[in-house]
């Protein structure tokens, strides 16, 4: 027998907490209260929003850092560089994200990799890692996948490439042991864990265009 869902509506506000938020109708209202906004100042910010505002430094994440300084190193040296994202409507955007970096960048030696979801499944797999070694690959990033990905990490690197996690997913009990891993859910002092897959590669472009000689640098590439 099929159980059916339960939903429950949350309670109403009463005078005190309607009267705060005055300004807006009853159903706004409603759920801004119920988002933990209780009045119209912080109904303001939170409705306002503005990416001055809403920005944190990219910096505060795990390894960011380190995983910026591996990519200017790749693009200096011109190395062969894979974008390893999800299939997923978030690991495409975010390696859409990656893609219109370089491409912007003028930096072409790059390529993009989606794993077949049927025949692939989720996260990198040792059919791809052999065929991106054979292409010469050296530094493999990945976007909303890899934190989970010990043992073929482990494999990427007897080819010699450097993984760099780009990846927002819970992280089990043993880190893949990547060149870098950037993911709010791991280290740092991030203030948004729940940022998505994209969100976190677009951190990482944010981060590389923070660097002071990036410019000098890829106006060296033409």
């Amino acid at each position: 027998m099929k159980v059916m869902k339960q939903y429950t509506v949350k309670k109403g506000l009463n005078n005190e907490e309607r009267n705060a938020l005055i300004e807006y109708s009853d159903i706004v209202a409603h759920l801004l209260h119920h988002r933990g906004i209780k009045n119209k100042e912080e109904a303001h910010v939170f409705l306002s929003g503005g990416y001055e505002k809403g920005i944190h430094d990219p910096f505060l994440l795990n390894d960011m850092e380190k995983a910026v300084q591996r990519i200017l190193e790749a693009i200096e040296k011109k190395e062969k560089i894979c974008i390893y994202s999800d299939y997923d409507a978030d690991g495409i955007p975010g390696g859409v994200i990656l893609h219109d970096f370089f491409k912007k960048i003028g930096y072409d030696n790059f390529i993009n990799y989606i794993p077949d979801r049927s025949e692939e499944g989720f996260g990198l797999n040792q059919g791809a890692i052999e065929s991106l070694a054979k292409q010469e690959v050296s530094i493999l990033i990945t976007v909303d996948c890899g934190i989970a990905d010990v043992s073929h990490v482990a494999f990427a690197k007897t080819f010699g490439i450097d993984v760099i996690i780009t990846d927002h997913h819970e992280p089990g009990e043993i880190l893949p042991e990547a060149y870098a891993i950037v993911n709010p859910k791991v280290g740092g002092n991030y203030p948004e864990k729940m940022l998505c897959g994209s969100g976190v590669a677009y951190k990482l472009v944010q981060a590389i265009l923070a660097k002071d000689n990036c410019r000098t640098q890829w106006v060296s590439l033409g």
